[in-house]
């Protein structure tokens, strides 16, 4: 799980659905995506690192094993 994004989309009331249509894709692949269970492609962390400018991204991708 992506514990610091699944936090920072929280704070923002981003949700699932929403964030499926910011990356194009369906809104289980975005949840799927935020547990961890599938990798962020590079366009889509991209995408996602326009949600959040003002943060690191090794930050905002950091998994729980890390």
């Amino acid at each position: 799980m992506y514990k610091n994004l699944n936090n920072l989309l929280e704070q923002r009331h981003i949700s699932a659905p929403m964030l499926a249509k910011v990356l194009d894709i369906s809104q289980g692949a975005a949840l799927g995506k935020i547990k961890g269970n599938y990798d962020f492609k590079l366009d889509e962390a991209k995408k996602v690192m326009t949600l959040f400018p003002e943060y690191d991204f090794d930050y905002v991708f950091a998994s729980e094993e890390t």
